[in-house]
């Protein structure tokens, strides 16, 4: 697997973003890896990491040895992109009457 040590994020860049970022973790992932480096990337854009179902691979179903839990797996994500649908509606329709509702 590549290192990406030497890589440093553009925090600053990122929280400026026009796009909301959405960090996930998995429910059963406890403290390994994927789900620290989840929570810490997430904490510091300012927000917390969503918790979808399974560990880091919650959508696999089976076909590569992991068997995760695709079914509430993609649940949670239709659910995610959901919200942040209506959050752009939200936000065009301000932008549209002349008001921003973003703080």
């Amino acid at each position: 697997m590549p290192c990406c040590l030497a890589y440093h994020h553009d925090f600053d860049a990122l929280r400026a973003a026009s796009t909301r970022i959405v960090l996930v973790r998995g429910e059963g992932s406890g403290e390994q890896v994927a789900a620290r480096a989840a929570t810490a990337v997430a904490g510091r854009l300012g927000t917390t990491p969503a918790i979808f179902p399974g560990t880091h691979d919650g959508f696999l179903g089976g076909e590569y040895g992991s068997t995760g839990k695709p079914e509430a797996f993609a649940a949670a994500l239709c659910g995610v992109l959901t919200e942040v649908a209506a959050e752009l509606a939200q936000d065009r329709t301000a932008r549209c009457c002349g008001t921003s509702v973003r703080t």
